[in-house]
Order: C-alpha cells, then structure tokens, then sequence
C-alpha cells in the first residue's frame, strides 16, 4: 500500500524505441523525474509538507506539459501516465483522516488511483484490458500462482518492518471481512493497474522492457517514504521488482492484484490483532 497518510516483452513489444537512437538525455530524463519525485516525497512527508505538495504539483505539471507536446509517441504518453506518481501525495493530502477514518482513508485515497489508470488508459489511446492487465495471465500458469501465494508473506514480511496500526475493528473474521474487500480493491487492483498496468506499460514502450520494469519498481517503492522507514522503502523496491517481473512474464495484473491486496490484509488487519505471528517482534519497530 503505497503511503497516504501525509510473452516476456510484449508489454513494451513494437512501441520502444530503439536505444541507439536515442540521445543521452532521452535515456537519463526519467530517471532524474524519479530523484525529483523521492526528494518532493522526503519533504512532504519528513520536513515541510506544503513545501513538498508545491514540489510534487509543480512535476506534475511539468510532465503533463512534457508530454502533452508529444501525445501521440510512446514518449509523451509515458509522461504523461507518470504525472500520476506526483498527483498521488496531492490527492492523499487533500484527504481528511477525520472525515474518512481507518480503512476509509486508504479507500477514498486510492480510488482516484483505479480512476486515473482507466481514464488515463483511454485518454492516451492505449488498449484498455491489455494495458492495465485485466486479462487472463498467459504462458505459464505457474507464475501467477507464485504471485498469489506471495501476498501474504509479502505482508507478514513488512509487518516486521512498519507494525502499523489496525484498519479493522477487531481480529475476528466477521471484522475483517469489509476492510478485507476494500483493501484488495482500492489498493490492490488500483495501485496494480496504476503501476504494473498503465505506467509499466508506457515505460516499457519508451525505456524498453528492462529498464520500464526497474523505473515502475523505484517510482512504486519512493511513495512509501511517508512511512518514515528506509528499510521498507528497500523492502517494497523488490517486491515491486518481483510483481513487475511477474506482470511481465503473464502479461496480467490479476496476480499481483491478489497478492497486493492479501498483503495488505495480513499487514492491517491480521497481524496488528495477531502479534503471535510476528516471527521477531521488535524487528526495525
């Protein structure tokens, strides 16, 4: 869950350009968006936060205008789907705890996220389904197996870093069955379609394959900076890497939605009421 409180190739197959015909600043401009973007993330969230929403609106529409100059090339719209990453903390900010408590929070946070993945889908001219990967995994079905087995471990893992604080009432299943459906919906399939659908999708088409993998992964893990831990950061930088590769291998979301939406059960609502589970309580507590 990103942070709100303040065939193998065929994604990127035919649009990517070619890397010899692309100037040094072409291959090294997105990456210095992603240094701006982490730098925007660590003032908003650990200094001054409305000297960092100004930082993130100001990408924003940067990129917007970077990319509306050139709409119509796998360039521009990449650009274009990567202004989402800075208008993701505005979004989260605009949000008032008080208003929308516990898992609601997360919930009205996360739905412009599914919004900006299909609009901005369509916007862009891309193929819906197959952009956002909401279609049946192909190759072997193995891998999406993997993917959906990972969830909760990948959420009991990150419990050892964050301990957060429980979005259901109680442990009970009767109480975790509401927080449970809007978790795996508004954080699982809405951050899944955002990152590993429409901007690992475009990045792929423009960096290639490899490289769109790596930047949609880092891009991912600098939006949980706000949970004030550098080893989750790390931690959610591979899981990121292993969903990207997934999504890449399947051509499909519907795996990692799973998974992201179970680690974010087994992290919210299982282990806060659950702290027998913990393998090492105090780990990075």
């Amino acid at each position: 869950m990103i942070s709100t409180n303040i065939s193998s190739n065929t994604i990127g197959q035919g649009h990517a350009s070619p890397l010899r015909n692309k100037t040094g600043w072409d291959k090294w401009e997105p990456w210095l968006y992603l240094l701006a973007l982490g730098f925007s993330e660590m003032v908003s969230d650990t200094w001054a936060p409305a000297i960092g929403i100004w930082l993130h609106a100001i990408l924003a529409a940067w990129l917007m205008i970077r990319g509306g100059h050139q709409l119509q090339t796998p360039r521009g719209k990449f650009y274009i789907a990567i202004s989402t990453m800075a208008l993701i903390r505005i979004i989260s900010f605009a949000i008032s705890p008080t208003i929308a408590p516990g898992v609601w929070y997360y919930t009205f946070a996360e739905i412009p996220l599914m919004l900006f993945a299909a609009i901005g889908t369509r916007s862009l001219d891309l193929p819906w389904l197959k952009t956002l990967g909401a279609v049946w995994p192909k190759g072997w079905l193995g891998w999406s197996i993997l993917a959906v087995l990972s969830g909760p471990l990948i959420g009991w893992g990150e419990g050892h870093i964050l301990h957060p604080a429980a979005l259901s009432a109680n442990g009970s299943l009767s109480a975790i069955i509401l927080p449970a459906i809007l978790l795996t919906a508004f954080t699982g399939f809405s951050e899944e379609w955002l990152f590993r659908g429409l901007i690992q999708t475009t990045a792929s088409q423009w960096m290639g394959p490899t490289a769109g993998l790596f930047f949609t992964a880092f891009g991912w893990s600098l939006l949980h900076i706000g949970w004030n831990s550098a080893p989750d950061v790390v931690y959610v930088c591979l899981v990121g890497l292993f969903w990207c590769w997934i999504r890449t291998k399947t051509e499909s979301t519907w795996a990692t939605g799973i998974a992201h939406g179970t680690a974010n059960i087994v992290l919210f609502c299982v282990l806060p009421w659950h702290t027998n589970l913990y393998f090492i309580p105090t780990l990075w507590h």
